[in-house]
């Protein structure tokens, strides 16, 4: 039994079916569509991504299974990023000729020198301790500050209580060589690397995934959720759903992706006492709003993606919807993709949704690349769980309750809500066959422990 069809859940179910599960296989989502945050939404014919969502290459595996199972539609385009600075787009990798500017250069110039005195300074000093030291040692004082910082700030919250193994693993930094050779070197080894994408949308991964899952004999529910589970000498015995009849079988194992504090409140039969009640609530959340923003012409963005880390813009990045495939959106027209996150339940969170698709238009209207005459039609849609806010409070929080959850033996957490660990879709995807080898018998509880083990701490890329 599997709540929850993101990467996760889905990724379990296929570990299950790849690894010839003899027994049952039950999948029950709340929404309507599988994916989670890395699925999509339906609006005016365009299959629009709930957020700059693509497979890279850091998982091989899964970019293997994504092509058996997607097939031809599965494509892969090359990326292309833009950083809004200085009044314009720069793209990466550097384009030489739109760094020739005498302010850009003289910014650039302070930045560069910060990064070369950090590296540095970083030969004869200890690791810092803290997310911002290890941010500035990593980029430079002024990078840090100026660009580096504020952009985290506007993803994730005040970093002041972030760790520096947060950092380590979400950033990564080129020395100083392989910059300049990035900035002068235009052979065909120094271009953007290709990432893979399907047509319809990035969802449509894990919509062709839940096919083969049910061509396979998994049985998947949509538009359903668990309203209680019953937990009887340490073991869940029974769960109730509030659309489908419940399950209560000999043998049961539960995997969660659902967030952990969704779920405690559910079970019946276990103490929640004041440890696990305290952890809860300090448990911090990022909530992402995705504006969809439809233009009468055929391609805007001078890159696929465009980052703002000016706090002063009311958004974190934009991307080109049909940049990243162009079957989907109508022939014609251009989808213009916004996120912003906010504190989950934050006086943000709890503005109207045309209050704030006002205030992103608005954001939009200050650039002259957007031709916002020809604008025809905007919607927004909302995700209450997108981040965990990596502060130290918010993770010593997670591993108390993950430690509890583990005095009931057959239930099994997976998903960076429900764990506690950070990852993309495709780590998600790779955690969840794990998990799905070992409930299958194919490896054993102390190999699934291993593998997670090797894999904490990995750099995040993407």
């Amino acid at each position: 039994m599997i709540l929850g069809a993101g990467p996760a859940g889905v990724g379990t179910a296929l570990g299950l079916r790849l690894h010839n599960y003899g027994g049952r296989t039950v999948l029950v989502e709340e929404e309507a569509t599988p994916g989670g945050l890395s699925g999509c939404f339906g609006w005016r014919g365009h299959h629009v991504d709930f957020g700059a969502h693509r497979l890279s290459h850091n998982v091989p595996e899964i970019v293997a299974l994504a092509r058996r199972i997607v097939g031809p539609e599965l494509h892969e385009p090359k990326n292309s990023q833009g950083l809004y600075f200085a009044d314009r787009v720069l793209r990466f990798p550097p384009h030489l000729a739109e760094w020739l500017s005498p302010a850009l250069l003289a910014r650039l110039t302070l930045f560069g020198c910060g990064f070369l005195f950090a590296h540095i300074k970083s030969s004869f000093s200890a690791d810092p301790e803290n997310f911002v030291g290890a941010i500035k040692r990593m980029f430079g004082e002024t990078m840090a500050e100026k660009l580096v910082l504020p952009m985290t700030a506007k993803v994730w919250g005040n970093p002041e209580g972030f760790s520096a193994d947060f950092a380590r693993q979400r950033f990564t930094v080129a020395s100083p060589v392989q910059i300049i050779t990035r900035i002068f070197n235009s052979k065909k080894d120094m271009t953007p690397p290709t990432f893979f994408y399907p047509e319809k949308g990035f969802g449509e991964i894990w919509s062709r995934m839940c096919e083969w899952l049910e061509l396979r004999g998994a049985e998947l529910g949509f538009g359903d959720r668990p309203t209680k589970i019953v937990v009887e000498n340490n073991r869940v015995r029974r769960v109730e759903f509030a659309n489908r009849e419940a399950i209560e079988e000999d043998g049961l194992e539960l995997v969660s992706t659902i967030p952990l504090i969704e779920l405690i409140p559910l079970l019946e039969g276990f103490e929640v006492d004041r440890q696990i009640e305290d952890a809860m609530a300090a448990v911090r959340v990022r909530s992402l709003h995705v504006g969809a923003f439809e233009f009468d012409t055929p391609g805007i963005l001078p890159t696929k993606v465009v980052t703002f880390p000016d706090p002063a813009i009311p958004f974190t990045r934009i991307f080109e919807q049909n940049g990243f495939s162009r079957e989907s959106v109508c022939e014609g027209k251009t989808v213009i993709v916004i996120e912003r996150t906010v504190d989950k339940g934050g006086a943000d969170d709890q503005r109207d949704d045309q209050t704030i698709l006002d205030e992103m238009e608005k954001g939009l209207r200050q650039f002259s690349f957007m031709p916002m005459d020809k604008m025809s039609a905007r919607t927004m849609q909302r995700k209450p769980y997108a981040y965990l806010v990596p502060e130290d409070r918010t993770t010593e929080a997670m591993q108390i309750l993950n430690y509890r959850m583990g005095a009931i033996t057959n239930l099994h957490l997976t998903g960076r809500f429900s764990d506690g660990e950070y990852d993309n879709c495709d780590y998600a995807c790779e955690k969840g066959i794990f998990l799905g080898a070992m409930l299958s018998g194919k490896i054993s509880e102390w190999d699934y422990i291993l593998r997670l083990e090797a894999n904490r701490g990995r750099v995040i890329t993407g």
